[in-house]
């Protein structure tokens, strides 16, 4: 398992890749890759169940509230993750799930202990997982060669964006 994995794959649509920059929230730290979202027009760290604004872009570690961060706020943005595999493991009639993140700066990964099923509109999860490393049909290609073996990982679309699309109520 490559805990805290998040490498972003651009968006559902081709185009211009938008972003924005702000604060950080204070006495809290950030990475490159952390799901983040804007509250009171500072960046924070997500928690399960909130909205997605984007991706921290900077490579350096953020530890202060007056650096401005960039953030991807790509719609539709998808995202290669790594689950928990807590009570369970990744597989691939779980594609087509929604899915909330757990863990936080540099750790952020796919909760699988709980599923909601892809047609339940009335759900506020964070993600819906597109594709399943199933071990032999993944294209490492796509994201990293050392993760072809890596049936814990899988392609997901962000669903509860803070900017755009949002799935259920």
């Amino acid at each position: 398992m490559a805990a805290g994995l998040v490498i972003p794959q651009g968006s559902l649509f081709a185009g211009a890749l938008p972003s924005i920059s702000l604060p950080f929230e204070s006495n809290v730290t950030g990475a490159q890759f952390d799901l983040v979202n804007i509250q009171n027009g500072q960046i924070e760290i997500v928690d399960a169940g909130e909205t997605i604004a984007g991706y921290v872009v900077d490579k350096t570690a953020i530890s202060s509230s007056s650096t401005d961060v960039q953030v991807d706020i790509t719609p539709f943005m998808m995202l290669v993750m790594d689950s928990d595999t807590t009570g369970d493991d990744l597989a691939q009639d779980n594609i087509g799930e929604l899915f909330d993140i757990t863990g936080g700066t540099g750790a952020q990964i796919v909760d699988i202990s709980e599923t909601t099923a892809g047609e339940a509109a009335t759900t506020s999860s964070q993600l819906i997982l597109v594709k399943q490393n199933d071990g032999s049909n993944w294209d490492a290609g796509d994201v990293r060669d050392n993760l072809a073996g890596d049936t814990s990982i899988g392609m997901l679309m962000v669903v509860e964006a803070q900017f755009g699309q949002r799935m259920g109520a």
